[in-house]
């Protein structure tokens, strides 16, 4: 339909070839790129739409003036010319369906009386007064009907620029509220009324069969039908969506999670396409409601929440990039028709249009401050100020545009009335895009400012004290960061001094915040000593007290056990087949150590040092395929990237600046050691894994192939250290240090990423800190470069590095040239699993799109094909493959000795698997069209015409079957003819290292269960019906349950072994093990009593600091509750996660009116019960369920379960505060936080009575299958580890995860047949 109205468009302007459609919308995407580089650089007070309005009106001013005649200009035009509907169709479903599904459903529903207060009656008075005003104001003699139109277009306000600021400086909720869904029926309003209008204009035109004349008795009646006829459709598809989520339920498939997404876009597409096309209704009002219903009833059912997110923030970036760039393009269009006087009453009317939201704003003032959730003067300002007008007018006018030009066509207009209909929507465009520019540009701009005038994000005195707090303990964390570092091999010597200089959190510590961070040093690392260079440390902070003796040794460290060497089985012989495997399971752990080094940070993405590191890699994977030992070191010496290290160090301070050191230059010298020290680690890293993961769990030791690749490694990283020796000390311990400053600073980066997420600070308070960590990277990463070998070579080093870095900042076209480097893509982006996601979502979303239309064209020519046309086509396919067979054997002496070589299964395979697919049906697709529209030349005849149309028909039908034959034939039997083959048979390596896993993974999943078993409530669990459940236990031997009890011990040193584990034992066959004394950890009989938590009684609470430390605990309860969702504690597909959230957002808004915590009361409340029999009886049927007196099993069930993580994650909250808002230096709360404190502690001993309330026997029995569903997914997530590590192929991990995954279904079912009695459970299942 785009294309089509697209080409119509090409058509009409005679601009030139239809493939320059695509270059417009791709290149307006890449410009945004580009300015968004320019604002976020340069802080350009300006948001982002505005500018992209600008850059289209520049394209489209080149366009029309014919400047610079090329594909772009060209482009332009095309786009300039696009039919309005398609453009609405195009842009609208995507951006009201994220918007309205990024609202807060439930503040939503409470201020709805607000909303269409705000969108209707207040819409319609804006619209009439804004037309009484272009009526006797403005000189262009338009009619009423005209002058409504304009009015009902600058009535839909689009505040995108305005929410992304509110969300970032943290303003109250119910402000975003009043803002965002104003936005959202207020569209849907303004496109009822613009479609009222427009049909009176057209009648107006006289144009016949265009246009109606609508009386007040059918605008009533037209209006109801568009609005709730609208909505009623947006509910139903939502609906259905939400019915299509809940059953896609693999939450371990990552092709369901995708799926999802590509479900969401569509139904918000078709949505709008069957409410506005098929049924004559609201398009706009059905989208929104589409989303608010999912977000409502789907939002817990996404199995991947993250991945939804993301992609709806990069889609709505694509679509309001091109959608404001084309609005501009078209309002510069038509600019040159704009006279002087036409600027002045664009400036009036704009004046006019603010002036009318302010008067409309304070006349409904009255009434929306009574209704919904309230609202207050300081609010309703800004609301009037914020309402910006954007893509929905600019899609409206553009529209109006289109249909007037269209229909001024007409035979029965004359020349002078089709002149002056043109002229009239010039003009209106030309004022819509006007306004739509200056709100933007001014409007837009000065929110920020206006807000914090209005006191409405003015940071509390709570806030600012809690933010403080929070450096606090980032300095605390920092310090242990770097403690660890100095423990570790070759760092003893990093001068603190540069530490201090680079790390500002570091620069202000105190005695207290230095002696709090040793002591949680030594309970974080028992088994480590306090390392040396703490001396220096004392020194620069100022503590003169510290002394490192044997009083600062961590008891644990004075007990801890000297390392036990490696245990190897010479049992074996080294076999070399196993040693091929194993080098490559070794090579794939370093690769992701070296990514894992890269995303924290520890790595420069923007340097070398990476991209030489995975060329070597792919080095050493190659020799461990050719059965030769690890050569990575090697290859690292002999990478020559003398070049692109100079062109990268020129680019960032100049060719000049180099230092020499003998025959090297310092850059150089920096590259070879922290190119060392990576290896090194990485390596050293991979041969722990190694040790970990292989060894044998019963006997704890490693085949002889194992400590062969081993040994290859320890060779290789001496060899890296011999090569940082051989510098002068004192630039290595420089380098160093500057790489750990860098470490340090990451770490303080996500420290507060984390604490955003955690909801503990708003997304401004962190990006304050995430700016400053940034700015701070960045002066390290140049002034590293020009490091000298004093300290007063570093300090004029550093003034250097500043003034580069300056002129580094305004470098932006070399920026962005290295940064989209197609050959360093792996390592310069800042998250490959977002680019990987999206990558996944759009080849899904082209696959179904491209394959379908393959489909649909093939078949619309299927008539025309006889029975010996499908003979001939299954000829034509035998031959593609024996021809295909024929040139793979022929070509094979030679591409088995050149490359990477080939044996002859690959060969056959190749041959076989080589099937037709897009680019055969694109390019058909092409010639078909390219065929039909050169026949219609009048030089050829029509039977030439005919036969020519026949033959491309024939051939496309011939391509079309050789395509769907090879993926119906070939496809499906390319998995059996890999195994025929034997090209995926595992080896015998294999099943050892899989049957391995398997093994280790049974102890990790029995070590959970122990810590289960320890929390309270959980000690009764029976462990027979956990064994039933979860497969991975049921072969645990005596040996893998002695092994997990001693890493149980070792892992939580201060905690006894829990009573069940007798009962573990019985079912498992360990007649030795006695739970008495001598099973008990060492640590726990060490450990002392839990120290009670100290408050500081020096002030009272204060009300206000209650308003805000209630907010950040609820803040925390959500968050809690998300991360039991995502790691499968919450069934998704219940009612409990969604009652849960709702419970939230009432102590959200109880918190906010200064009331204490109310979400235990919200969830007593709330009445899910018609919910509950409903997914209930389409489970497994409405006549399963068993009574229990007044309550059905499945009831008892919901509240169980409910109460139980309700619990839990005002627990971890209450563990949260505690630690975070504590005070650094004395360890204490405020009272304030005490009182919020008490209020969770209240209402979890309302949970908790609730619970024992119900039959211990049916108790029981729920946590023990919700102790089933935690190991599941805690299974799967250690097979997805696994993978992630390399050390499963994708196919190994994914015939785990599917059994787990059928685990949990099997669970799921049963767990709502469970009868009172275990026998009833057996016959349940």
């Amino acid at each position: 339909m785009l294309s089509r109205a697209l080409t119509e468009a090409n058509h009409e302007h005679d601009v030139g070839h239809t493939p320059n459609v695509v270059l417009f919308p791709w290149l307006a995407i890449m410009t945004g790129c580009f300015v968004y580089y320019m604002i976020s650089r340069l802080k350009v007070k300006m948001p982002y739409t505005a500018v992209m309005f600008i850059v289209g009106a520049i394209m489209g001013y080149c366009s029309k003036e014919g400047i610079g005649h090329n594909a772009v200009t060209e482009s332009t035009k095309m786009w300039i010319g696009i039919d309005g509907e398609v453009l609405l169709l195009a842009f609208l479903p995507g951006l009201l369906f994220l918007d309205s599904y990024e609202s807060n459903v439930y503040l939503f529903k409470q201020a709805i009386s607000q909303l269409l207060v705000f969108a209707f009656p207040m819409g319609l008075c804006g619209t009439i007064l804004t037309a009484l005003v272009a009526y006797f104001v403005l000189p262009y003699g338009w009619s009423s009907d005209l002058c409504m139109l304009l009015g009902s277009i600058l009535a839909a306000t689009d505040p995108v620029a305005v929410a992304a600021l509110l969300k970032e400086l943290g303003a109250p909720p119910r402000l975003r509220t009043h803002i965002a869904g104003e936005s959202l029926l207020n569209d849907g309003a303004a496109v009822v009324f613009f479609k009222i209008f427009s049909a009176r204009f057209f009648y107006e035109m006289g144009v016949e069969g265009v246009g109606e004349k609508v009386g007040w008795s059918r605008g009533v009646v037209l209006f109801l039908r568009l609005s709730l006829g609208g909505a009623v459709v947006g509910i139903l598809s939502g609906g259905l969506l939400v019915i299509m989520l809940f059953n896609f339920n693999r939450r371990l498939s990552r092709e369901e999670c995708i799926f999802q997404v590509c479900s969401t876009i569509a139904t918000a597409y078709l949505s709008y396409f069957f409410s506005e096309v098929l049924l004559n209704c609201s398009g706009i009002l059905a989208v929104v409601f589409c989303g608010l219903t999912t977000k409502s009833f789907g939002e817990t059912l996404f199995n991947d929440n993250h991945l939804t997110h993301d992609f709806i923030q990069i889609f709505e970036c694509l679509l309001n990039s091109t959608l404001f760039t084309l609005g501009g393009a078209v309002w510069a269009s038509i600019l040159p028709a704009f006279t002087g006087s036409d600027w002045i009453y664009l400036l009036i009317l704009y004046a006019a249009v603010v002036v009318i939201r302010f008067v409309l704003m304070a006349f409904f003032f009255p009434l929306t401050s009574r209704i919904g959730v309230g609202q207050n003067v300081r609010e309703m300002i800004f609301s009037a100020w914020g309402g910006l007008r954007g893509a929905v007018g600019i899609a409206l006018a553009l529209l109006l545009k289109k249909e007037v030009l269209e229909y001024s066509e007409a035979e029965s207009l004359s020349e002078d009335t089709r002149r002056q209909y043109e002229q009239f929507v010039q003009k209106l465009f030309g004022m819509v895009g006007g306004v739509a520019c200056l709100s933007l540009i001014i409007a837009g701009p000065t929110s920020g400012p206006l807000l914090r005038i209005l006191g409405l994000v003015t940071p509390t005195e709570t806030r600012s004290k809690v933010v403080h707090n929070h450096e606090k303990h980032l300095a605390k964390d920092i310090l242990i960061e770097y403690m660890n570092l100095l423990s570790e091999k070759g760092f003893e010597h990093v001068d603190f001094a540069i530490v201090k200089q680079r790390v500002s959190i570091l620069r202000d510590v105190s005695p207290e915040i230095f002696h709090s961070a040793i002591e949680l040093y030594k309970k974080k690392f028992p088994s480590k000593l306090l390392p040396n260079g703490l001396t220096n440390v004392a020194a620069h902070i100022g503590s003169c007290d510290f002394v490192l003796d044997h009083q600062n040794v961590s008891d644990g460290a004075k007990q801890a056990p000297k390392s036990r060497n490696t245990v190897y089985c010479f049992k074996d012989l080294p076999d070399e087949n196993a040693l091929v495997e194993e080098r490559r399971l070794f090579v794939e752990c370093v690769k992701n150590e070296y990514l894992t080094q890269l995303q924290s940070g520890e790595l420069d993405s923007r340097s070398s040092i990476p991209w030489s590191l995975l060329q070597s890699v792919r080095c050493a994977e190659e020799a461990a395929a050719n059965g030769l030992p690890m050569n990575d070191w090697a290859s690292l010496e002999s990478s020559n990237l003398l070049l692109f290290d100079k062109a990268l160090h020129a680019y960032r301070v100049g060719a000049l600046c180099n230092r020499q050191r003998g025959d090297e230059d310092y850059n150089t010298i920096r590259t070879k050691v922290l190119q060392s020290l990576s290896f090194i680690k990485a390596h050293c890293a991979s041969q722990e894994i190694f040790k970990d993961k292989l060894a044998s769990v019963e006997t704890h030791s490693l085949s002889l192939t194992e400590k062969r690749v081993i040994d290859e490694s320890r060779e290789q990283v001496a060899r890296a250290d011999a090569v940082v020796n051989a510098f002068d000390s004192h630039d290595v311990n420089n380098i160093k240090s500057q790489y750990v400053c860098q470490v340090l600073l990451h770490k303080s980066a996500r420290h507060f990423e984390h604490l955003a997420h955690s909801g503990l600070v708003t997304e401004r308070e962190a990006s304050v800190f995430l700016e400053r960590f940034g700015l701070e990277l960045n002066q390290l990463r140049l002034s590293s470069e020009l490091q000298a070998s004093t300290s007063s070579d570093f300090d004029s080093g550093l003034i250097i590095s500043l003034l580069s870095y300056t002129i580094c900042r305004l470098g932006l076209v070399k920026y962005s040239l290295l940064s989209l480097s197609t050959s360093l893509r792996l390592k310069l982006f800042n998250d490959n699993h977002l680019t990987h996601d999206f990558i996944q979502i759009f080849e899904c979303l082209l696959n179904s799109t491209l394959f379908t239309l393959g489909g649909a064209v093939w078949a619309s020519i299927l008539p025309a094909f006889t029975g010996s046309d499908w003979i001939y086509l299954l000829i034509l396919y035998a031959a593609v493959v024996v021809i295909r067979f024929v040139l793979m054997a022929f070509f094979f002496p030679l591409t088995s000795r050149i490359g990477v070589g080939q044996n002859v299964r690959e060969m056959i395979f190749s041959a076989w698997g080589g099937l037709r697919g897009a680019v055969g049906i694109a390019l058909a697709l092409l010639l078909k069209k390219e065929v039909l529209e050169y026949s219609e030349a009048e030089s050829l005849s029509e039977d030439t015409r005919r036969q020519y149309e026949q033959f491309v028909q024939k051939l496309f039908g011939m391509v079309g079957g050789v395509a769907c034959l090879s993926l119906i034939i070939a496809g499906p039997t390319s998995g059996p003819l890999l195994r025929i083959l034997g090209l995926v048979t595992p080896t015998e390596t294999r099943s050892k290292v899989v049957h391995n896993h398997e093994k280790h993974l049974a102890k990790d999943i029995l070590i959970e269960y122990m810590n289960l078993l320890s929390e309270k409530g959980f000690e009764h669990v029976d462990f027979a019906i956990v064994k039933q459940r979860v497969s991975i236990l049921r072969d645990v031997s005596p040996e893998i349950f002695h092994s997990a009890i001693e890493l149980y011990k070792k892992k939580f040193p201060s905690k006894l072994l829990p009573n069940g584990l007798t009962n573990v034992a019985a079912h498992i066959g360990s007649c030795d093990f006695v739970l008495d004394h001598q099973n008990v950890s060492d640590g726990a009989k060490q450990a002392p009593k839990s120290r009670n938590t100290v408050y500081c009684f020096k002030d009272l609470p204060d009300e206000n600091a209650l308003v805000e430390e209630r907010r950040l605990f609820v803040e925390c309860v959500k968050n809690e509750y998300l991360t039991q969702l995502q790691s499968g504690e919450l069934d998704s597909r219940s009612s409990i996660p969604w009652s849960l959230l709702q419970s939230v957002r009432c102590a959200e808004e109880a918190a906010a009116n200064g009331l204490p915590m109310n979400d235990w009361a919200s969830l007593e409340s709330s009445n899910l019960l018609l919910f509950d029999k409903a997914l209930h009886a389409y489970r497994v049927g409405a006549l399963c369920n068993r009574q229990r007196g007044d309550e059905d099993y499945n009831t008892i069930r919901t509240k169980v379960l409910q109460s139980l993580s309700f619990i839990k994650a005002h627990c971890a909250s209450q563990e949260i505060f505690k630690d975070k808002l504590a005070s650094v230096e004395t360890h204490s709360l405020s009272l304030t936080e005490k009182r919020v404190i008490d209020e969770s502690r209240e209402q979890v001993a309302r949970a908790d009575a609730v619970v024992n309330a119900f039959d211990s026997h049916d108790v029981n029995n729920i946590k023990s299958q919700y102790v089933c569903q935690v190991l599941l997914h805690k299974s799967a997530r250690h097979f997805e580890h696994l993978a992630h590590s390399g050390l499963v192929t994708e196919r190994e991990a994914s015939v785990f995860l599917e059994r787990f995954g059928l685990e949990l279904n099997q669970l799921r079912l049963s767990s709502e047949l469970q009868a009172s009695t275990s026998s009833d459970f057996d016959s349940v299942t």
